[in-house]
């Protein structure tokens, strides 16, 4: 599993990843179990560079994507946590 997109706002992480199949857009709160909120199969894509252009352009201009997704340990995405995504945060955004 990768991390493709993470930003925190407050307490909030917002973000995508690519779990293999899907890239999944999710949000967590602290103390709160990771919230999947919309999926993009990635067989409708070329590669990842299209579907950052499709998002960017359909869906979010703002959204932030990394240049190279990061890998996590977590089979599924609901196994991510506040504080494991917040050091990925950190990885990316304080380094």
């Amino acid at each position: 599993m990768h991390i493709v997109s993470i930003e925190k706002l407050g307490e909030q992480l917002f973000g995508c990843v690519d779990d293999g199949i899907n890239y999944q857009i999710f949000s967590i709160a602290k103390d709160e179990a990771i919230r999947l909120e919309e999926s993009f199969y990635k067989s409708n894509y070329n590669d990842y560079g299209q579907f950052v252009l499709f998002y960017c352009g359909e869906r979010d201009s703002g959204v932030c994507f990394l240049e190279e997704p990061i890998s996590v340990i977590a089979s599924e995405a609901d196994e991510l946590t506040y504080e494991h995504l917040l050091e990925v945060w950190k990885s990316v955004w304080e380094a």
